[in-house]
């Protein structure tokens, strides 16, 4: 207690003193270093540690310019007389009552709440729609990495990802079969340095993302035409996102559709021509078959694969069903089973490419 300020905020900013398992993140412990030295320091420095009373802590709270600074100052002086109690430096644990005064500054308009509503209640009016979604990403995408910042926002407004979570995402992290995203690591920014790190709280996380795209969003331009990713037409934009997978039908029990009891339909196409399932037009199939049975107008239905709550369900006169078409009288019956989607050849990126 005959030791001066300065060292008991050398010790309350010690790594040392606390355990291995407990000790301060990167970004917390910069956060200290600077109320210490911005505001505790000119206080208390030269100050032997017996000697501080509960003015020197009210006049580094004091220091604070706005009443949000002046919390953070008050729970690192709550901190502070914590660890000093703890270590020998201090021994009136009154020294850590002290609040934010404003004194000749203007004060804060009163807070004012609602009773009976919770503080973290989010009216449904101030929830962004998907059009606002959408046009943020369309204003992304103006900019020079368009087609990634397009992406990562409407990722980050679908998903939940904070943007430090959003910074650190890899390919490796995302699973498109099951359309989950492995939340394990983010990026955080510490005097103008980026340093990967765990999550927050040090605890990793499993979120979802739709299978289907909603209204108002695009493909990002220059991703190559695939089974996700349609080739260049004049026809509506197709609702699967950049870097899912072909969604699994829900059966009724029925034989599963293949070239022997589909219709006669053509089951390849010449060179140079364009795949119409691919395209996503409408009247054609869903992609998870191995035939491309034509659909009649006016009587075939939406397929039935889960879909993000915002994607439209009414059907057209001419969408594709994902039902099986009457089996050839021909043909044998196989056993019914459920189709299973023909397995990804390779990873879809962030910019809608896949990489074998």
């Amino acid at each position: 207690m005959k030791l001066r300020g300065a060292d008991l905020i050398a010790y309350y900013l010690s790594p040392d003193r606390l355990p291995v398992q407990g000790q301060w993140s990167r970004k917390h412990a910069h956060t200290q270093r600077r109320l210490c030295e911005r505001f505790a320091a000119p206080v208390i420095d030269a100050v032997v540690c017996q000697d501080i009373k509960t003015g020197h802590m009210q006049k580094i709270v004091n220091a604070a310019p706005t009443p949000g600074e002046g919390d953070r100052v008050q729970g690192m002086i709550s901190a502070l007389v914590g660890a000093g109690i703890e270590g020998g430096y201090l021994a009136n644990p009154r020294l850590a009552k002290v609040h934010w005064q404003a004194g000749d500054r203007p004060m804060p308009p009163p807070r004012v709440t609602v009773a009976g509503e919770s503080a973290l209640w989010v009216d449904p009016a101030e929830v962004p729609a998907d059009h606002d979604v959408a046009g943020l990403g369309h204003a992304l995408a103006a900019g020079r990495h368009g087609d990634r910042d397009e992406l990562m926002a409407n990722t980050a407004a679908y998903s939940g990802l904070r943007w430090g979570e959003l910074t650190a995402l890899t390919a490796a992290q995302v699973d498109p079969a099951a359309r989950v995203i492995a939340v394990d690591r983010k990026v955080i920014e510490v005097a103008g340095h980026l340093y990967v790190e765990p999550p927050k709280n040090r605890k990793y996380r499993r979120t979802v993302y739709p299978a289907a795209r909603p209204p108002g969003t695009r493909w990002p331009s220059g991703s190559p035409p695939g089974p996700n990713r349609p080739a260049p037409s004049s026809s509506p934009a197709p609702t699967r996102w950049g870097w899912s997978s072909p969604p699994r039908p829900e059966t009724t029990g029925g034989p599963p559709i293949s070239a022997a009891t589909s219709s006669s339909a053509p089951t390849g196409r010449p060179d140079g021509a364009t795949s119409t399932a691919a395209a996503g037009v409408p009247g054609t199939a869903c992609g998870t078959c191995s035939a491309s049975p034509p659909c009649s107008p006016g009587s075939s239905t939406p397929p039935t694969y889960p879909a993000w709550p915002a994607t439209p369900t009414t059907a057209s006169p001419s969408t594709c069903t994902s039902a099986p078409p009457p089996a050839s009288s021909t043909a044998p019956a196989p056993p019914p089973n459920k189709p299973r989607p023909a397995p990804m050849n390779g990873t879809r990126n962030f910019t809608g490419q896949v990489t074998t």
